[in-house]
């Protein structure tokens, strides 16, 4: 039974998302449709490709993923078809594909640009990837699809600077319940740290994290948390509230972790 994703920049309540919907189901009756996140901020691409990169594992094989955001065609922005991990990948090559996939899962990229659909060859991007998603699980034939290509653009995430005495980091995700994941990987804190001290410097020196837990539950109602999640990236919220909204974070907001000098 086929499988299709959806992940997009529009609001969950827009009327276009339950045409893509319906098309899928209309093109290909025993599909499931599953919506892998919307409303994530407008062409928000390292957004959506966060969410890809630490969901399309969970999927099964030859799932089709079809990703609306910042999805235009044109004469410097290609369409794509990847195929990686086992899987399909379709949207437009903004940077997207490097920010979710690893190099090594990809077994083939193919150019869209030509591809000829029935419906939507002039319409918006996702009824165009719907079309072409179903012709792909109908035929299985990737190669066919448009030229093979030798890469996708690429666009490389802020990476965590760091000293000995201290990582700088950025909020990457903030979750529904305003807890915010950074990009401070566990093995980089262990590399710094050593085993000294830390502060952890949430947006600002008035809200200092002196310790790691294990669970939200480990703090008392309204306490700042610190921990690395199943991503072994370093999350931050508040046991019981909404730290994200209450301190006005977004994506800017810088992360400081301070160690002790010996």
């Amino acid at each position: 039974m086929p499988v299709f994703t959806l992940l997009s920049d529009r609001k969950i309540t827009d009327f276009f998302l339950g045409k893509v919907r319906g098309n899928l189901i209309r093109l290909c009756p025993k599909a499931t449709v599953i919506d892998l996140a919307h409303d994530i901020g407008a062409h928000n691409l390292r957004m959506a490709g966060f969410i890809l990169k630490h969901s399309h594992a969970y999927f099964p094989e030859k799932t089709v993923h079809i990703i609306g955001v910042d999805g235009e065609q044109t004469d410097t922005k290609k369409h794509l078809l990847v195929h990686a991990a086992n899987q399909y990948f379709i949207g437009a090559d903004n940077g997207i594909f490097a920010l979710s996939l690893k190099t090594h899962d990809v077994l083939g990229i193919y150019d869209l640009s030509t591809y000829q659909t029935k419906q939507f060859q002039d319409g918006p991007a996702m009824l165009r990837f719907s079309e072409i998603a179903t012709n792909l699980v109908k035929h299985n034939e990737p190669e066919s699809m448009g030229e093979k290509l030798p890469n996708f653009r690429r666009m490389i995430n802020f990476q965590p600077i760091y000293e000995n005495e201290y990582i700088l980091g950025k909020i990457i995700y903030a979750d529904s319940y305003g807890n915010i994941i950074t990009n401070i990987e566990r093995e980089l804190f262990d590399y710094v740290r050593g085993n000294r001290g830390f502060t952890i410097l949430a947006g600002a020196p008035r809200y200092p994290i002196i310790r790691l837990s294990k669970q939200y539950s480990d703090e008392d109602n309204g306490e700042l948390v610190a921990h690395f999640n199943s991503m072994n990236l370093l999350e931050i919220g508040m046991n019981g509230g909404n730290m994200a909204e209450l301190l006005s974070f977004d994506n800017e907001t810088v992360i400081r972790i301070e160690f002790e000098t010996v």
